[in-house]
């Protein structure tokens, strides 16, 4: 036997959804539609690593400004920067740094 834990989950539903093993297609309730509020907590915690990543973004962020064409640095620039910053930040939205870097560059 391997060292290698099992996990299993459990999807219960009633037999006239036969077809879910009859095709091997399984859909999984979205996280807000759930009745058990930590039923979506992560079992691990990220806070480390995601601060990590928040300050390796924002240096990045940094870099991009400071290598800008100088006709691009506006105060109105700097300032649309940093709202995208935050939004990243908050993840608020996945296309911003390269929506970001096509607006700068």
């Amino acid at each position: 036997m391997s060292n290698k834990s099992l996990i299993m989950l459990y999807k219960y539903m009633p037999c006239e959804r036969v077809d879910v093993l009859e095709k091997l297609k399984i859909r999984f309730s979205p996280l807000p539609s759930l009745n058990d509020p930590f039923e979506s907590k992560p079992l691990i915690d990220i806070t480390v690593e995601r601060n990590e990543l928040v300050s390796d973004m924002e240096t990045n962020i940094e870099e991009l400004w400071s290598n800008t064409s100088s006709h691009v640095k506006t105060e109105a620039n700097r300032r649309m920067l940093e709202r995208k910053k935050n939004e990243l930040i908050n993840h608020r939205g996945r296309c911003l740094l390269s929506t970001l870097i096509l607006t700068l560059a």
